[in-house]
């Protein structure tokens, strides 16, 4: 074989080798173009718009919020959000399904656009739930946020991170318009949006209970009303005035700090009102011909529609009624059939440090 025959067999084998090579690689830039990261970042956004906007909708509800139905045939804001949160558990098991059949880009020729989903999923027209998917109603208020944002964060995850092609990755189901997983992802927080309507519309209603912050201040008063009386019951020795600004069960608290260094506490209401009832009994008149107590900067914490905590720089009188004694307080606090009441008291004196009393003037 001459040098020039050769170099011809030469050339033409990488002439063909190249010409595959850059099918393969034509081939696989199609492939992977049919998902971009330009949808993965769409998806991402909405997906995290949807759970923004629903935590904003729901994470100050009340108890009563959460449950209000405007008829027996009504879903709760809760029952939605467990729905929606049910469905979270759908969609990943669709998308794992999908994801494990083979390839299919070529369904995306018969397959709908996506305008055809994102119509869908937020058309006027009501859709009825399937069985699997009906919430219950078991789960108490913000726990069903709980529970829709731990599929949502699983998901955003997935779609940080998947190496699927989203767009050749086909529902198992043989239909005449197959869906391929993009557009599984497209229901799953266009999902949202459609329940943040609905979710809205509960809100507007007019018996809808009154908003979260009009329920705080209201509470605030009537606790500050509970400890007031207590107080005032307490001075005028009225025993039977005090006893009801207490919880009466076992887990009650009292506990303060004495001049010596050490402190006194008292655990259960038994205990506590055995001991306070014996001191009123035995100390029939109050020593303070004026206004015992000054509280300033309170603060309160709300753990649930029944439970609170609060703390308070307290001033009370001397009993020559010449300068305040300083302590910081604490108390917990339960709602009891509608009404406040103190299940702890913890208060902290300074027996050192005197406040004169021009020093509190308003």
């Amino acid at each position: 074989m001459t040098r020039q025959m050769l170099n011809k067999r030469v050339l033409t084998n990488l002439l063909i080798f190249c010409t595959l090579l850059l099918t393969v690689m034509l081939q696989a830039q199609e492939t992977k173009s049919l998902w971009t990261e330009a949808d993965r970042q769409y998806t991402l956004d909405n997906m995290r718009r949807t759970r923004d906007e629903l935590v904003k909708e729901t994470e100050n509800l009340t108890l009563a919020q959460w449950a209000f139905r405007d008829s027996a045939h009504r879903w709760s804001i809760g029952q939605v959000v467990e729905h929606l949160a049910l469905w979270e558990i759908i969609w990943a098991r669709e998308i794992g399904m999908g994801c494990r059949n083979k390839p299919q880009p070529e369904l995306n020729a018969t397959a709908s656009p996506d305008t055809y989903y994102t119509g869908f999923i937020m058309e006027d027209k009501p859709h009825t739930a399937p069985d699997f998917a009906v919430p219950t109603g078991y789960i108490q208020g913000k726990d069903n946020l709980t529970f829709f944002l731990r599929g949502r964060e699983q998901a955003i995850k997935f779609v940080e991170t998947t190496k699927y092609d989203m767009r050749a990755q086909f529902e198992l189901t043989n239909t005449q318009f197959p869906r391929n997983m993009h557009h599984v992802l497209i229901y799953q927080w266009g999902h949202v949006d459609r329940h943040l309507k609905q979710i809205r519309k509960i809100k507007a209603h007019k018996n809808y209970p009154q908003s979260n912050e009009i329920d705080k201040k209201t509470d605030e008063k009537a606790i500050m009303a509970t400890i007031q009386r207590e107080t005032d019951c307490f001075y005028e020795r009225n025993y039977d005035c005090w006893k009801e600004t207490y919880v009466h069960e076992k887990y009650v608290f009292q506990g303060w700090s004495n001049s010596n260094g050490t402190f006194d506490t008292k655990v259960s209401w038994d205990t506590v009102n055995f001991s306070i009832k014996k001191y009123i009994e035995n100390n029939p008149k109050s020593p303070h011909a004026q206004k015992p107590v000054e509280r300033r900067n309170l603060q309160y914490k709300f753990y649930t529609d029944n439970m609170a905590y609060m703390t308070w720089d307290q001033y009370q009188i001397t009993r020559d009624g010449t300068k305040y004694q300083y302590s910081k307080e604490i108390r917990l606090m339960e709602k009891h059939n509608g009404q406040w009441k103190i299940a702890c008291v913890a208060a902290f004196w300074d027996y050192k440090n005197f406040t004169p009393l021009a020093d509190l003037k308003p």
